[in-house]
C-alpha cells in the first residue's frame, strides 16, 4: 500500500524557502519513495498570515493514477512518478482545505470562505454551495452570513476576514448523492457578543480611570455571563436541493477540528484538534470512542478499511490507528521540525 501524503511548513518565506512537501510512502516498507517541494500560490501577495496562510500542500486525492493535489489556490494533477501533468484554478477558489473527486468532477473545500466548489476537469465551474444560502442552518449555527460575490477573484484580492465564520474545512462527496461538510469552528455573531465587546470597552475604560481598584471581577461576571461556546459541526448537504441539511455531529472547538468523515461503515469520525480522534454514530452524535494519538496538531484523515484509519500529525508524521480496538498500530515520523505538519493524506492500493 502506498500512501501520499502534503505537509505544511509554517513560518517560511514564499519564493525563498519550501513551504510543504508531497511525499510519497512505502507504508508497508515504511520508506519514503519520493518527494518533491509544492507549488507555490499564484497570487502569494495575496495573504500575508505568518504562520500558515498560503503556505504548503493542501487536500490529496487518487483518481485514475493520478494525484490531485491542492496547494491555497490550484489542484495540480501528478503522474505516479511526481511530474506535473496539469493544473487546475478558478477565480473563487482561495484557501483550499480538501478536496474530493468523482466521476463528475472535482469537490473543493475553501475553508477562509466557508464555500464549497465544484469543478469539472479542466476547472470549469459546475457547482456551489455558500453558508449563505442556508438560513436555517445559519439560525442553527448562531450566525448572519453576508452573501458571497462570484466576481471577485479571491485568489488576487484576498478572502475578507468576516467571511470565515465556521471555517468549512472538508467535503465528502457521498453515495447517495449528498455532501459531507465539515465547519471546523464555527464563531456564532449574536447580539450577545456585539453587547459583550461593548461592555468589555467600558469596563476597560473603568479600569484606565482606576475606578474598579484593578479589580477583573466584574469583567469576569461580563465575560462568563455572555460567554458564547464554539464548536465544529459535521453536516450533511442534499445536494439536490442544498438548503436541505441534517447535523451529524456537534463537538466543542476551541481551535478549528479537522477532516469530519462519514465512514463506509456508517459511522462519523473527526480529528479533534485536542489530539484525539473522535468516533461518533452518525444516527445520533453521540460519541462512541476517543482515541489519543500522540502529536501537536492532528489533520489528515484516510479510512483503510473499516476498523482502520491513517491520520496525520506535527510534527509532520503518519499515524496507522485501529480505531475498533483503540491502538495505535503503526506510526511513520517523517519530520522533527516544529512548524512542519501533514495536511492531506491519501491512500493508492
Amino acid at each position: 500500500m502506498n500512501v501520499i501524503v502534503t505537509t505544511v511548513i509554517r513560518n517560511t518565506v514564499i519564493g525563498e524557502q519550501i513551504s510543504g512537501r508531497i511525499i510519497k510512502l512505502d507504508w508497508e516498507k515504511g520508506i519514503i519513495l519520493k518527494e518533491k517541494e509544492i507549488v507555490s500560490p499564484l497570487y502569494p501577495q495575496s495573504n500575508k498570515n505568518p504562520r500558515g496562510g498560503l503556505r504548503g500542500g493542501r487536500g490529496i486525492k487518487v483518481w485514475e493514477d493520478r494525484y490531485y493535489v491542492a496547494n491555497y489556490d490550484s489542484i495540480y494533477i501528478y503522474d505516479k512518478d511526481l511530474n506535473i501533468i496539469k493544473s487546475l484554478s478558478h477565480k473563487i477558489i482561495a484557501d483550499i482545505h480538501e478536496i474530493d473527486i468523482n466521476s463528475k468532477g472535482i469537490w473543493v473545500s475553501c475553508s477562509r470562505s466557508d464555500l464549497v466548489v465544484k469543478l469539472d476537469f479542466d476547472g470549469k465551474l459546475i457547482d456551489h454551495w455558500h453558508i449563505s444560502y442556508s438560513k436555517d442552518l445559519q439560525d442553527i449555527l448562531k450566525i448572519k452570513a453576508k452573501p458571497i460575490s462570484l466576481n471577485i477573484d479571491y485568489r488576487k484580492e484576498g478572502i475578507p476576514s468576516y467571511m470565515d465564520q465556521t471555517h468549512l474545512n472538508s467535503v465528502q462527496y457521498y453515495q447517495d448523492d449528498s455532501l459531507i461538510i465539515d465547519l471546523g469552528l464555527v464563531k456564532p455573531n449574536t447580539v450577545d457578543q456585539v453587547l459583550k465587546k461593548e461592555i468589555k470597552k467600558y469596563i476597560n475604560k473603568l479600569e484606565k480611570i482606576n475606578i474598579l481598584n484593578g479589580s477583573n471581577i466584574i469583567s469576569k461576571a461580563i465575560s462568563k455571563i455572555f460567554n458564547t461556546e464554539k464548536y465544529s459541526y459535521i453536516i450533511k448537504l442534499n445536494l439536490y436541493d442544498k438548503t436541505e441539511f441534517s447535523v451529524m455531529v456537534k463537538y466543542p472547538a476551541n481551535r478549528p477540528n479537522h477532516n469530519g468523515l462519514l465512514l463506509s461503515n456508517n459511522k462519523v469520525v473527526l480529528a479533534a484538534e485536542s489530539q484525539n480522534l473522535i468516533i461518533f454514530s452518525s444516527d445520533n452524535g453521540k460519541i462512541l470512542r476517543k482515541i489519543n494519538v500522540p502529536g501537536n496538531w492532528l489533520r489528515g484523515l484516510a479510512e483503510i478499511n473499516e476498523e482502520k484509519l491513517l491520520v496525520g500529525k506535527g510534527p509532520a508524521g503518519v499515524v496507522e490507528v485501529n480505531y475498533h480496538k483503540n491502538e495505535i498500530i503503526k506510526e511513520l515520523q517523517l519530520s522533527t521540525n516544529p512548524h512542519e505538519s501533514i495536511h492531506g493524506i491519501a491512500i493508492e492500493e
